[in-house]
């Protein structure tokens, strides 16, 4: 088989069913296995930066990796920008880039190029991926291709690259397909919420706070859910705002320096804060950072532990930071075990929220 064949094989294996590309020399045996596959479909863009930004999108709608092949120089370049979305935004896309035949490559020379060309995507790509790849042997194919898979999805997901020279392409190959189960989320059965139950029995103006990583782990019914048992009402960062609909009788805005004045109000107000998938960025918190939901204790749940190691130096104060997958169905079940008290139902500060966000829900 085709090392080009063998890759569509492995892409149609994991359920990759969508490629987008754009065509060139560097990566038409690519393209071409793709189209010839009768479970792939090749959607073809007008630039590398589109398919790049496509697949992002196609990714972000369906809850599934996407995967991008283009050819080598300016079209492994032209990624960047649709790379850097997908990392910053934690979007799994398999990037798979044509490169120079080994026989014409530069590496380990003074050179700046050799083959027509060539460029070091692994390197230039590095900062924004989780890992990238470059193929210097058939026989290590099936491990990266697998180790590639994994690490797209495992952990806080993201993209990867792999550059694969245009001789390899056309190689023969005879390993099997790797096996490979989808990546187990991490389990989450050890979070204590003791902190959290104790507080929530003596606030009187809760709120929980919802960034993209809910949507991101397809875990909006829940969110709704867990809002609706606790009566908590819900604030959304810029890039959750279709996480919860504007009309329902939780919602109370979208926060942050480009959003609701009154939802930004009502998160000074809270006593309590419980952040679900989002960093709180700048945009979130506004600058100083310090100054970001003054009165409230902060509970922080996040799948990247640097992401909550953070908030010391800039000065915010997260009481009770929380490593945690959303995608983990532990994760969820430990937020459902908490009640909220018996004796409230936080309907003061619910119709203070509702007279005063009207102008959050047009």
């Amino acid at each position: 088989m085709q090392v080009s064949d063998y890759i569509a094989n492995f892409l149609a294996s994991r359920q990759i069913y969508h490629v987008f590309g754009l065509s060139g020399g560097a990566s038409l045996h690519l393209l071409h296995s793709i189209r010839k596959h009768a479970q792939l479909r090749l959607v073809c863009c007008h630039h590398e930066q589109s398919a790049a930004m496509a697949a992002d999108g196609y990714a972000r709608v369906t809850h599934k990796p996407s995967a991008v092949i283009t050819t080598s120089g300016p079209g492994a370049t032209n990624l960047i920008t649709g790379i850097a979305t997908s990392y910053y935004d934690s979007i799994p896309v398999l990037f798979i880039t044509g490169q120079v035949s080994t026989f014409r490559s530069s590496q380990g020379s003074p050179l700046r190029q050799y083959g027509f060309q060539e460029t070091p995507i692994v390197d230039i790509a590095s900062p924004i991926v989780k890992r990238s790849y470059y193929i210097k042997s058939v026989s290590e194919l099936p491990s990266i291709l697998n180790d590639a898979y994994k690490t797209m999805l495992s952990g806080r997901m993201g993209p990867v690259l792999i550059d694969i020279p245009d001789n390899l392409q056309r190689e023969s190959i005879s390993q099997p397909l790797p096996s490979f189960s989808t990546p187990t989320k991490n389990p989450s059965s050890s979070i204590d919420l003791t902190k959290l139950q104790s507080r929530l029995a003596a606030s009187s103006s809760p709120i929980l706070l919802i960034g993209w990583g809910v949507e991101l782990t397809a875990s909006t019914s829940r969110l709704i859910n867990l809002a609706t048992k606790l009566g908590i009402p819900v604030v959304c960062t810029w890039g959750a705002r279709n996480v919860i609909n504007s009309h329902h009788p939780l919602f109370a805005g979208i926060i942050g320096t480009h959003s609701d004045r009154a939802a930004n109000i009502i998160l000074k107000d809270a006593d309590l804060l419980i952040a679900l998938g989002t960093r709180l960025d700048t945009k979130a918190t506004g600058s100083p950072a310090s100054h970001f939901a003054p009165n409230a204790y902060k509970v922080v749940f996040d799948i990247d532990p640097h992401e909550l190691s953070k908030y010391e130096r800039l000065g915010i104060n997260v009481e009770l930071p929380i490593t945690a997958d959303l995608a983990c169905l532990d994760t969820w079940n430990a937020l459902f075990s908490i009640n909220a008290p018996a004796s409230c139902t936080f309907l003061d500060w619910r119709n203070y929220i509702s007279k005063n966000s009207a102008l959050s829900k047009v």
